[in-house]
């Protein structure tokens, strides 16, 4: 059993998610050649100057080129019409994967800079060439604003298919991610230029650890859960609701087999072994638990014995 509504809804709905797909496609290549671009810069001026906060907010722009690749990666095989020998969904969850392994990358790069900036603090680094770094910086988060508003134009509104959505939310994360580092690196430069405090270099790695780390946590536990089976609260209520419906059905003796999980965020697939008494009737029972497994369930894998 299949829920989803009329053949042509599910053919705009298609097309809608393919154009959204495309357009997501283009501005990602687009962006990631300008972020590599950029990187290059930024790593030449953070050693230059020996500002560890201009290297670290470097180092995330690379780990952004990669994490975008990825993002197309993932968009490239979900769009792809071939089906990989076993896997018989098919490429949906190619793009959960990506946001996934986007995520876990994310939580490494924030630790990792509250790493960095807390040794930073303990032992500042004499800074030069404040002058280039603040013009680096102005450029950073120039280029990091425009590439947030780019990137995440209407991309809530574009589609309705989850499992892309968390994959340019896993994007989006970085960009804000960014936006949020270049935006403490240009406060950073602009104390010590003018009040020459050192130890805000080794500050701002760590409001930047920190801002990453806590960005992206929701994402990870999302995907995690979604890859793992699992269901979200309010989908474990709702199981729990509809079992008990169909357990509390006059002519079913048990339930003897029961599992529901997430394809997609927006994708539920349920397989239920229901036993009823011997004088029930096949085709009723069968339409009652149909019925109540369609409030939420979009793909039902149901087994009816009627005891002999």
């Amino acid at each position: 059993m299949n829920h989803g509504g009329s053949i042509e809804d599910k053919v705009t709905l298609l097309e809608s998610e393919k154009s959204a797909r495309d357009e997501n496609l283009k501005r990602l290549i687009v962006f990631s050649v300008i972020n590599l671009v950029f990187f290059f810069i930024e790593l030449l001026v953070g050693f230059l100057s020996n500002s560890v906060a201009i290297v670290a907010d470097a180092l995330h722009v690379i780990c952004d080129c990669f994490s975008f690749v990825l993002s197309i990666f993932g968009i490239l095989q979900a769009k792809s019409s071939k089906r990989r020998r076993g896997f018989s969904y098919g490429n949906e969850r190619f793009e959960l994967v990506t946001a996934f392994l986007n995520s876990v990358l994310l939580c490494y790069l924030g630790l990792s800079l509250v790493y960095e900036g807390i040794e930073n603090i303990l032992k500042p680094h004499l800074l030069s060439h404040k002058g280039e770094m603040l013009f680096v910086a102005v450029c950073s988060f120039t280029m990091n604003m425009f590439g947030t508003f780019y990137i995440g134009h209407d991309h809530d509104h574009d589609h309705d298919d989850t499992g892309h959505k968390e994959n340019m939310q896993s994007v989006i994360f970085h960009l804000l991610a960014d936006l949020a580092g270049s935006l403490s690196v240009l406060v950073c430069i602009f104390l010590i230029k003018f009040f020459n405090i050192n130890k805000a270099d080794g500050f701002a790695s760590v409001f930047l650890g920190f801002c990453i780390f806590a960005a992206v946590i929701p994402l990870f536990r999302s995907t995690f859960s979604i890859l793992m089976q699992g269901l979200t609260h309010k989908q474990d209520e709702m199981r729990k609701a509809v079992l008990q419906q169909i357990k509390e059905m006059s002519d079913v003796v048990v339930v003897s087999s029961s599992h529901m999980w997430q394809l997609s965020a927006s994708h539920i697939v349920a397989s239920l072994h229901v036993r009823c008494h011997p004088d029930a009737d096949y085709e009723i029972c069968y339409d009652k638990i149909s019925a109540l497994c369609s409030a939420f369930v979009n793909e039902l894998y149901l087994q009816i014995d009627i005891d002999m």
